[in-house]
């Protein structure tokens, strides 16, 4: 649908039922059941389309669940309408011979039926022959649903700047970021390439153009690559500090791992992994273990394990020589990494951060290497504010909590439940790194073949080497992750950021015009921003709260000791970039690129 269409096109009727029930009451409802999203208003916006979010879909347009044979919608006329709920079945299935729960797992779920096991292998097979067959094409002059931009990247479709007109706007430059890692083939050292250099450009243009206040519109910003959220943040503040304190849940598997690979650090380092062609992402089947275990050359099987726990970006955060506490001072031993750090009572490992530092041919933060003399930044804090929808998540919030907490950069929201008050600013996802399942299941195994004797059964590690949850996947290509990495403020070493309630300091509704026409939200959010709060914001979410000024609490120190981090640790400094990865010697394309969901 082109951008004249959508803002042509006239406004439905508002629904004020649903199977006569209030409509807002059981949206609700339903979100929390079924939202990605811990926060109602964000769930809210989730499910709703704008211009951002052309692709939204609430439950009353697809639900994931039965909700009887009809759905009937009454509307702000008077007017109701009913209409039969129908499922959509995959092509393929077949659902001969179904009568009971049972049948259907067999059919479906069970990873040891025949018809599952055929029935993945050429849904697989379909999107590898799709995915091969994928043309680069010439991006287009303009992103769908925006205006013609003054720069954009180029093809990955999620970075993009303006520059506003009309009276009272002429000093403004929006920059929007709808994600910080491409979807579908996009290269990704192509694209972190692109986007510093689009990033460059944007900023030099802002500055030949005089530009003086800046909109960062990060709707539907879901997440990425971690080093593109720092990359942003260092363009903007080359000389601000970029704060980091993670940790991991210290679970009996992750110990069995930290405590293996660093008994066997030095050979997994010096391991030639050019010898052999098992890699860390992918899934190690159990038969691979017991055959190499069993194998007349023992070397094999130590060799197996040792590919992959060499480029594992799970053992990366559990062995030394690239693990950094926050203060920039290098944790040394395994022992020191997993000093248990205890909060709510549970353990963790000690804080650490991912250093930045290290140079590469592809690609280096701005601030390192080949680009260690990056221009001064064009806008100042109080001339900025993030534009969000609530749906932030991941390396979306790494880089907001940056901007917010240590520069008190302003924040507004759009959207949320139709009701006053204020509304949280990130609220998607607010972890560190995730961990693949096909790579906790490959690490496991990786373990297993070097220590046999951690093999017991029903342990964490047994079962994370059998990889049942991998074999059940729909998509074995792409069975699922999780977020295994705590993010942390440097104010509060006690609570994770995913627990962090941070509300917008102003918070704006939609309006008929704003839905498909991102000018007038950009210019809504500068009225409200800058212009007058009072006015534009919504009634009773105005939150002045400002952060930057706060003391570093002194436990992400090493023994808890140390004075406050008030610029870049020694880990930060320097040379650096990112480079391929290995246990010790390069740990950041893992760690700092990272997806995050």
């Amino acid at each position: 649908m082109s951008t004249t269409t959508m803002r042509k096109r006239a406004m439905p009727r508002a629904i004020t039922k649903i199977n006569g029930e209030d409509a807002a009451v059981v949206l609700e409802r339903r979100n929390l059941v079924f939202s990605g999203y811990q926060d109602p208003d964000s769930q809210w916006n989730a499910g709703m389309q704008s211009y951002a979010s052309k692709g939204a879909l609430n439950f009353v347009a697809a639900s994931l669940d039965f909700n009887g044979p009809t759905l009937t919608l009454t509307y702000d006329t008077g007017e109701e309408r009913t209409e039969d709920n129908f499922a959509i079945v995959r092509p393929g299935a077949n659902f001969t011979g179904i009568a009971t729960g049972e049948d259907f797992y067999n059919r479906f779920c069970n990873p040891e039926s025949a018809a599952l096991t055929a029935a993945e292998a050429t849904s697989t097979t379909s999107e590898a022959a799709s995915s091969a067959t994928a043309a680069t094409v010439t991006p287009e002059p303009t992103i769908e649903g925006y205006p013609f931009p003054v720069i954009r990247d180029n093809g990955a479709n999620i970075t993009h700047g303006y520059f506003l007109n009309g009276t009272g706007y002429e000093d403004v430059a929006v920059l929007a970021v709808n994600g910080f890692s491409p979807s579908g083939d996009f290269n990704g050292n192509e694209y972190l390439r692109n986007f510093q250099e689009t990033l460059e450009k944007f900023l030099a243009d802002c500055k030949a153009q005089n530009k003086k206040r800046l909109v960062i519109d990060v709707l539907g910003n879901g997440g990425g690559y971690v080093v593109a959220g720092y990359e942003l943040f260092t363009q903007l503040f080359p000389d601000a500090p970029k704060f980091q304190a993670h940790n991991l849940r210290e679970t009996e598997s992750l110990r069995q791992m930290a405590e293996v690979a660093g008994r066997f650090l030095d050979q997994i380092v010096s391991f030639d992994a050019s010898t052999i062609t098992v890699n860390a992402s992918e899934r190690v089947q159990p038969a691979v273990r017991i055959a190499a275990a069993q194998a007349e050359d023992a070397a094999q099987a130590q060799a197996t394990a040792f590919a992959i726990l060499q480029q594992s970006s799970i053992v990366s955060n559990l062995v030394p020589g690239g693990v950094f506490a926050p203060d920039g001072s290098n944790l040394t031993s395994v022992d020191q990494i997993l000093s248990p750090v205890t909060i709510k009572g549970d353990r963790f490992t000690a804080y650490q951060q991912t250093p930045l530092n290290m140079t590469s041919p592809s690609f280096n933060l701005t601030g390192t290497g080949n680009k260690a003399n990056p221009a001064p930044a064009v806008f100042a804090p109080e001339d900025i504010v993030i534009l969000t929808d609530g749906t932030c998540g991941s390396t979306c919030t790494l880089f907001s909590y940056l901007m917010i907490l240590q520069l008190n950069i302003k924040t507004t929201v759009v959207g949320g439940r139709p009701q006053p008050g204020p509304m949280q600013s990130v609220a998607g996802v607010e972890g560190a790194q995730v961990f693949y399942l096909q790579e906790l299941s490959a690490a496991a195994t990786a373990v297993l073949l070097l220590d046999p004797a951690s093999n017991v059964t029903d342990s964490e590690l047994a079962l994370l080497d059998e990889g049942y949850a991998l074999s059940r996947a729909f998509n074995p290509d792409s069975p699922g992750a999780v977020n295994g990495k705590n993010a942390f403020s440097r104010m509060d070493s006690q609570t994770p950021l995913q627990f962090l309630y941070q509300p917008a300091n102003c918070r704006i509704f939609w309006t008929k015009e704003m839905l498909f026409a991102p000018e007038e939200v950009w210019k809504r959010t500068v009225d409200a921003t800058w212009a007058d709060p009072d006015r534009f914001c919504v009634e009773g979410s105005r939150v002045n709260l400002d952060m930057s000024a706060k003391v570093t609490d002194t436990k992400f120190f090493v023994g808890g000791k140390g004075a406050p981090v008030v610029g870049e640790s020694s880990a930060q400094r320097g040379t650096g970039g990112i480079e391929g990865f290995k246990v010790v010697s390069a740990t950041v394309v893992a760690l700092v690129m990272a997806l995050l969901i």
